[in-house]
């Protein structure tokens, strides 16, 4: 009795022992297969993603677009409110400077007005606009826009200055500048991108040249909108080449709109205050 009690207990312990031993192998194939998986999946993922670059690797100018729904959706919204506003103010500041008594010339306001709404709307125009050969296309005009829009900003307050070989001179340094950086931009599209970021700085703050002159000639507040935008505009260049954080295209355009707006102020205060 007692050997067969044994013999019993052996014989459930070989089952169990196999019954383990097979788990332990399922369970090894289960972590082959997973792993097999996962390596397939980032596999594809690369694939996608190189395909993705074939796609538009042989488009001029063409570079990677990966924003979600809802990042579009807030960077349009953005660029609605700014075209919207921009429109109504500029075609206001272009009337009441065309009936002001201020020494400012209404064709220069006019100028400034027109190359604002340029920005805004070759932003809204490149940004909105679905994947193809035009969004890279409107993403030229984008892009010289700004340093339009740079040169005219600059130009009422320079014709103030009281030091009139300085406006001159600092008038075709910056117009010049911005021709170059539109014919980069133009000729070479895709190329030269962090020189352009570069150039946009330089020439935003190169008003620091004049700033002894520019305070006996411009009033406090002018002063105060230009510095203001001229920070907001730097500040928002950390998100414009921060790629890797969501919404970073809507946070940067918000920060444009509202550089934009300080000197839109700046030269409001000038021609119509």
């Amino acid at each position: 009795m007692a050997k067969g009690r044994a013999g019993l207990w052996c014989c459930q312990s070989e089952t169990r022992l196999g019954t383990l031993q097979r788990s332990r192998r399922l369970h090894a194939i289960n972590l082959a297969a997973a792993k097999s998986m996962n390596l397939f999946d980032s596999q594809a993922f690369e694939t996608d993603r190189a395909l993705e670059r074939s796609k538009i690797a042989g488009i001029v100018g063409a570079i990677p677009w990966n924003y979600d729904r809802s990042e579009l959706f807030v960077d349009g919204v953005i660029h609605f409110v700014g075209v919207g506003l921009g429109l109504s103010a500029t075609a206001t500041l272009i009337v009441l400077a065309i009936r002001s008594n201020a020494s400012i010339h209404p064709v220069i306001v006019a100028g400034y007005g027109l190359c604002l709404l340029s920005m805004l709307v070759f932003s809204a125009a490149y940004n909105l606009c679905p994947v193809s050969p035009r969004k890279w296309l409107l993403r030229r005009f984008d892009q010289s826009a700004i340093y339009l829009l740079i040169a005219a900003t600059y130009t009422p307050f320079i014709t103030q200055l009281n030091d009139r070989s300085l406006a001159a001179s600092l008038l075709v340094a910056l117009w010049s500048a911005a021709a170059v950086g539109i014919v980069l931009r133009l000729i070479f599209p895709g190329r030269f991108d962090r020189l352009s970021v570069v150039l946009y700085i330089a020439m935003g703050w190169s008003g620091v040249i004049a700033y002894d002159k520019a305070i006996a000639s411009l009033s406090g507040s002018i002063l105060m909108f230009i510095a203001a935008g001229g920070v907001l505009y730097t500040f928002g260049v950390i998100f414009h080449l921060w790629e890797r954080l969501r919404y970073q295209n809507a946070i940067w355009h918000a920060f444009v709109l509202l550089g934009a707006a300080c000197h839109f102020s700046a030269v409001w205060d000038l021609a119509v205050a």
